[in-house]
């Protein structure tokens, strides 16, 4: 997040946090990845940054799966064979 749009849009966190209307818990975990997005943050980032909510819905679905195949080397799955 910080990266990708604060940075860019010369946006401190604690702005960021106010422009979008939510809890400084909530900016931690959004910033720091600890937590997917929530329904509405597409919303709120919509109405403050503009966009659409649509399209920050796709950039969070294209963001997600390219985030899990940084991690794909220790993902251990075993391959079901069903018996015989």
């Amino acid at each position: 997040m910080r990266h990708d749009w604060l940075e860019p849009l010369e946006f401190s966190v604690t702005e960021a946090t106010h422009y979008l209307g939510i809890s400084r818990e909530r900016r931690s975990e959004t910033v720091s990845s600890c937590s997917g997005v929530s329904p509405e943050m597409p919303i709120r980032l919509s109405e403050a940054f503009g966009g659409g909510a649509d399209a920050w819905l796709r950039l969070q679905s294209a963001w997600e799966p390219a985030e899990a195949g940084k991690k794909a080397n220790r993902i251990k799955a075993e391959r079901f064979s069903p018996a015989a």
